[in-house]
């Protein structure tokens, strides 16, 4: 596990201990009790682990929601398969777009590769920290989805290299600079 993903378990831990004492304290001054709160694993747990033996240096994924999905293309015939759910992917075509630009330039990427899309723009966070579960090296995140990076932690940094792209010329010109 990651050094992100261990700081936020740990917050979360920290967040459930706080509201047991809430709850605690509420009891003892004999207001309403609310429920004990219930620590759950997440199925995402189970998909980060299946997700990790999956990446591959070079490849190019895309998170959406909770799902990642491997983006490929083999003569000129683009195929995205969910890794990690049954779910059909939205919109690939910035990825699918900055891929096939290598390819015409004879370049793939070096290091597994994870393009984001502006509907990662109000969960950016967690979506960074799935990458950094899944193995990801390098993010290329959309420019308005980027003012959510003003608070995140300066470790986020060492575990993953982000390129912020404003629009699509922008991307394949950042992708072919691999």
């Amino acid at each position: 596990m990651s050094d992100l993903s261990e700081l936020i378990k740990i917050n979360r831990n920290i967040e459930a201990q706080n509201e047991e004492i809430i709850r605690l304290l509420k009891k003892i001054a004999g207001e309403d009790e609310m429920p004990e709160p219930v620590v759950q694993e997440t199925e995402e747990e189970e998909k980060i682990t299946f997700a990790v033996e999956e990446l591959g240096p070079g490849e190019v994924y895309i998170v959406e929601g909770e799902d990642l999905f491997k983006l490929t293309i083999e003569n000129n015939e683009t195929s995205v398969d969910n890794l990690t759910g049954s779910a059909e992917i939205n919109n690939f075509s910035e990825a699918e777009t900055a891929v096939n630009a290598m390819i015409e330039n004879g370049l793939e990427f070096e290091v597994p590769t994870v393009i984001l899309d502006e509907s990662v723009c109000t969960n950016l966070a967690k979506t960074l920290e799935f990458c950094v579960d899944i193995g990801a090296k390098r993010v290329y995140i959309p420019i308005k989805a980027s003012i959510e990076l003003l608070g995140a932690p300066t470790e986020l940094g060492f575990l993953l290299e982000m390129e912020v792209y404003q629009n699509l010329d922008n991307l394949v010109e950042k992708v072919l600079q691999e």
